[in-house]
Order: structure tokens, then sequence, then C-alpha cells
């Protein structure tokens, strides 16, 4: 996971299928998830594939399980999450 973005940079579109295979694994962690969405979203329309998954996390009532402890602090972590993949979504689309 940590070289999806090395990896991307370097051989880019070619690295595409094996990016999308992986990824999408990372999409509900709270530590990796922001990371694996900086991944797509600089893949661009190359991560057109994975748009459905995404909408279908923005459209949940919660996108992944948090271990703070905290229910406020949960809350504003999913929010971050939520705006991430919506950005996301708007940057593989190619709108943003």
């Amino acid at each position: 996971m940590e070289s999806a973005g090395a990896l991307w940079l370097h051989e880019g579109p070619a690295a595409a299928a094996q990016l999308l295979e992986v990824l999408p694994k990372y999409l509900s962690d709270d530590l990796r998830g922001p990371q694996a969405l900086r991944v797509l979203a600089m893949m661009g329309p190359h991560a057109r594939p994975i748009l459905d998954r995404l909408d279908r996390s923005i459209a949940a009532r919660r996108r992944t399980q948090f271990g703070i402890g905290d229910d406020d602090a949960e809350m504003r972590a999913d929010e971050r999450l939520l705006a991430a993949t919506i950005a996301t979504c708007g940057q593989i689309a190619g709108g943003v």
C-alpha cells in the first residue's frame, strides 16, 4: 500500500489494473483509506472502474468503523473520509 503512489508515478497507466485490484481493499480502513483515495485521484480517468464502489461508499451511512472511542471524533473522521471520497470521484471523473 505504501508504494502504490510511487508505482503509479513510475509506471503510470501500465500499473492501473494492479492498483485497482489492491487499493479498494483499503477504502474502508480509517488509516489507509485516505492514502488509497489520493492514489486513485492521481490515477484520474484510469481509476473509472472504481467509481461505482466509491459511489456506494458515499451513499453509505458510515464509510468505516473507527476505533477512536469518541462518537464526535468518529463522526468528524467519517465526514473527512466522505469529503475525500467525493473529491476523489470528481478527480477521477475529470470534474475537479
